[in-house]
């Protein structure tokens, strides 16, 4: 749907019972049922889709995939399947962000893997700077720019929240904040940019997908 990330399906069962409630004249199921309606389609919102050539960031750059608050920026990361001396932004999304994901720039899927193991609750401090991370329950997504740069993307879930729900497959190509998933209820996305790559935001700052500017390649700002 083009408002919404629920189905189809869910949004008629919901119509339909608040059709029954109020043909049976039950006033307090239906205002039930319409509150729960209502809630649910403010959570699940799909807000407009900006690709890149109606974004006014210019192309060489990389914008957020996801909605959510900067937690924190590390540099000179090693990461097991995108490589080493990597700049590492964890971004945080929390109940009240719209669910979308998007492109962090034009360019194709080269890998998707999921990790087995425990959620993690976002709001922790620690467990992701470690070790620890590898026993965490993620998927990885490697996408690869038409210029040849490759971002590295890990979604973790949150014990408050569902897991991520990506809808693309290896060899898929996207533009630039193209819809790749959405994540219900939020959790914690690892952005992870080569070491060429000047990240532009700091701990706190507050990310859009698909509009805020995250990191642009050294020596290309246009």
């Amino acid at each position: 749907m083009k408002f919404s990330y629920l189905s189809r399906g869910i949004l008629l069962i919901l119509v339909f019972f608040l059709a029954l409630t109020w043909f049976l004249q039950k006033d307090a199921i239906f205002l039930v049922t319409l509150f729960f309606s209502l809630l649910l389609l403010f959570f699940f919102r799909k807000s407009s889709l900006r690709v890149s050539y109606d974004s006014q960031v210019p192309s060489s750059f990389i914008v957020s995939p996801t909605n959510g608050v900067v937690y924190s920026v590390r540099k000179n990361i090693d990461h097991n399947i995108f490589g080493k001396g990597l700049s590492e932004v964890r971004v945080s999304s929390m109940w009240l962000n719209e669910f979308g994901l998007g492109f962090p720039l034009e360019g194709e899927v080269r890998g998707l893997k999921n990790r087995e193991g425990k959620s993690f609750f976002r709001l922790f401090k620690k467990g992701l700077e470690y070790k620890e991370k590898f026993h965490i329950h993620a998927k990885i997504l490697e996408i690869k720019g038409k210029c040849g740069q490759e971002v590295g993307l890990e979604f973790i879930k949150c014990e408050l929240g569902f897991d991520v729900d990506l809808w693309v497959k290896p060899g898929d190509r996207g533009k630039r904040a193209a819809r790749l998933g959405y994540f219900p209820f939020g959790g914690t996305v690892l952005i992870y940019l080569p070491p060429h790559f000047d990240v532009l935001i700091s701990k706190g700052d507050k990310c859009i997908q698909g509009s805020t500017p995250i990191a642009v390649q050294l020596g290309r700002n246009h």
